[in-house]
């Protein structure tokens, strides 16, 4: 029918535009950070280029087999089910990338972030991505960032800060930025009933994820 016509196409041309490209990136990345002669900044760089484009090649793959497979009012995951969901390690990773950028970072886990909804995971992760991206544009050199994530049985808290330069704000580049990032993962959130808080006020930008855990019946 119409509809899975039009599936079918955006598959293709995601596949041999965006997906074709990315990897090539990739293969650019991991085959630069393969010299011998990087320094540690550099290299930690090549590597989280290389990281970051292996993780939007899985995401773009698994949009793609949704493309395909998916029919007419079959709900769908759109976070990627097959991306690494271990949240603690995706925090020290997180930590590991900002403090290659210059930053100081401090993360912390309460709870079991094991044991959540894979769904739940994914959305987790994408919101620690935005939190990575605005704290690298954003937090002055040597600032000190945080991110605390808090699993109960209920609910699942994340809450992270970073400095700000009040007087003059670093901007970043529009070519790369498209103000899309966070009502994305406000929507992600949303989606699946929670709510996402952002406060660059000042000298500190805040932002506060609260998700109910599936079959609680409670909302935050």
């Amino acid at each position: 029918d119409e509809l899975r016509h039009q599936r079918l196409l955006i598959a293709r041309e995601l596949h041999d535009t965006v997906t074709r490209s990315t990897t090539h990136m990739v293969l650019l990345a991991q085959e630069a950070g393969s010299s011998p002669h990087l320094d540690p900044r550099t290299q930690a760089t090549m590597d989280e280029l290389t990281a970051i484009g292996r993780r939007t090649v899985t995401d773009l793959r698994t949009m793609l087999r949704l493309l395909h497979e998916g029919e007419p009012g079959t709900p769908q995951d759109p976070t990627g089910g097959n991306r690494d969901t271990d949240l603690a390690a995706a925090l020290s990773d997180t930590a590991r990338r900002l403090r290659a950028r210059g930053l100081s970072v401090r993360t912390s886990v309460e709870g079991e972030p094991a044991h959540l909804d894979p769904a739940l995971k994914n959305q987790l992760l994408g919101v620690i991505d935005e939190c990575a991206a605005n704290m690298i544009k954003y937090t002055p050199h040597g600032g000190v960032c945080s991110i605390q994530l808090e699993v109960t049985d209920t609910w699942v808290e994340l809450l992270a800060l970073s400095p700000m330069d009040a007087a003059t704000p670093p901007r970043p580049d529009a070519a790369l930025s498209s103000g899309y990032g966070l009502d994305s993962i406000r929507q992600g959130v949303e989606a699946l009933g929670g709510y996402l808080e952002v406060r660059p006020s000042g000298a500190v930008w805040t932002l506060r994820t609260l998700l109910p855990r599936p079959g609680t019946g409670r909302r935050p």
